[in-house]
């Protein structure tokens, strides 16, 4: 979260959701952010730290687009500028964080217990 707060001049943070994974979305997807709620949902489920961390890189950025109200209703499109910016973006963060953290890409995948609420657990400030 440090790297993405300096790296996009954040204000503040979102808040964010853990999710199992996302069934109400137009494109099969690990991450989503809404701009109305200024909320990030990520999936965790199955899936490498440094894949997910890679998740909600991409959609801080998004955000970062939303705060400075760069957003249209087809941002999310594949190839849109907003959408190609957001996969530019995380991949400079993410050499940051492995660069600062290499164990990171070693890290066995993370499983969700059987009871983690799909979506709806309370989102953490400050992962």
């Amino acid at each position: 979260m440090p790297i993405a707060v300096k790296f996009l001049k954040l204000k503040q943070l979102p808040k964010i959701k853990l999710a199992k994974e996302l069934h109400d979305t137009h494109v099969p997807t690990f991450g989503r952010f809404t701009n109305e709620s200024k909320v990030i949902t990520v999936v965790i489920n199955n899936r490498n730290p440094v894949d997910i961390i890679r998740t909600l890189a991409h959609e801080m950025a998004h955000y970062a687009q939303g705060e400075r109200h760069q957003l249209a209703s087809g941002s999310w499109h594949t190839g849109s500028p907003e959408e190609n910016q957001a996969h530019d973006q995380a991949g400079i963060m993410m050499r940051q964080f492995d660069k600062q953290f290499p164990e990171y890409l070693s890290a066995t995948p993370v499983v969700s217990p059987e009871n983690f609420a799909d979506g709806k657990n309370p989102g953490r400030k400050g992962l």
